[in-house]
């Protein structure tokens, strides 16, 4: 675990829109685009999917709407002929199979599900988004200093909030390594209550009131609501800290053209270099967008990997729930 006393400042951020998964879409569109050649011989069609878990908070009809949109927009300023639409995939055997036959050539989804592919399908460098000089995002679990909670073990029994968005998506994942719980219902019968929301104040604020126990946010999010009331962060104290992980992974089919990866790549690095890059890159809340290697997602791996541990059957009896929870910093 990081020390729970990790810094919390930096400069303020707008909260993650209810769109933001239509906003990376934006993002990925803009850069297929500027990657179509102009030239009339033999163009270029990159073809883009998505998991539908990566629309969470949008409704569906409007997220098409939008691509189908700003694609126009693109193909218009930019003269490319007519880009194909997006595939929406319904879970991971459909995205795989649409790899395997070539029907798309860069998928977006949350890291769990992209992982969770045979690793002969998909080539890097995966494209992460990048906010300050952070890729990726630290998940905190919190509790009011006053509550009598010392470990994370204590929460047994206890009423505990997590967010289900995108940037959420390793969230219970994390607590479910954290506590140890092993198998589909565990966590939630570990605990008194787990309740699922789909905005970080929903999850801050009830704990915040003593409405309940505690909760898991992103380190980010919790700063910028102490940020704006400053009686969250002196009320609330950090009770343990997930390594960085990243929540959402862009990345190419194993044998898709080499220059059209990289031009893609080339797109999208540079979006903060020009003006409409940056119009699309605000509207995700980002600064830029890095293309990294697979040493990029050890810790996301690690995570999957150890909650995969917990699920497997297991030879000796298990160690009770909470029992896996180490000794974190205090905050």
């Amino acid at each position: 675990m990081r020390p729970a006393s990790a810094n919390l400042s930096g400069r303020r951020r707008a909260p993650w829109p209810r769109r933001a998964a239509v906003a990376l879409a934006c993002v990925i569109l803009s850069a297929t685009a500027g990657a179509a050649p102009a030239a009339a011989t033999s163009p270029t069609r990159v073809r883009f999917g998505f998991t539908r878990s990566m629309f969470r908070d949008v409704n569906e009809n409007d997220a098409r709407a939008a691509l189908k949109a700003y694609a126009a927009v693109i193909a218009r300023d930019r003269g490319l002929p007519t880009l194909a639409n997006p595939v929406i995939f319904e879970g991971i055997a459909e995205m795989e199979t649409a790899l395997r036959e070539e029907k798309v050539d860069i998928v977006s989804a949350p890291s769990a599900e992209i992982l969770a592919l045979p690793g002969e399908l998909l080539t890097g460098p995966y494209l992460i988004t990048v906010r300050g000089n952070v890729a990726g995002e630290e998940y905190l679990l919190l509790t009011r200093a006053d509550r009598g909670l010392s470990t994370p073990a204590d929460l047994k029994g206890r009423r505990v909030t997590t967010m289900n968005n995108v940037r959420g998506s390793l969230a219970e994942c994390w607590l479910e390594v954290l506590l140890g719980t092993r198998g589909p219902g565990a966590l939630g019968a570990f605990l008194g209550e787990l309740k699922i929301v789909s905005k970080p104040s929903l999850a801050v604020l009830p704990v915040f009131f003593g409405q309940m126990d505690a909760c898991v946010i992103t380190r980010e999010s919790f700063a910028i609501l102490a940020e704006m009331n400053p009686q969250v962060g002196h009320q609330l104290r950090i009770l343990a800290v997930s390594p960085l992980v990243v929540p959402a992974i862009t990345c190419f089919r194993r044998n898709i053209d080499p220059k059209v990866r990289a031009d893609v790549v080339d797109s999208l690095s540079t979006l903060h270099a020009n003006v409409s890059g940056q119009q699309v890159l605000t509207i995700f809340q980002s600064d830029r967008v890095e293309a990294r290697d697979d040493s990029a997602l050890e810790s996301t791996r690690r995570l999957l990997a150890d909650r995969a541990q917990l699920e497997a059957p297991q030879t000796n009896p298990p160690s009770a729930p909470g029992s896996a929870a180490k000794p974190v910093a205090h905050r």
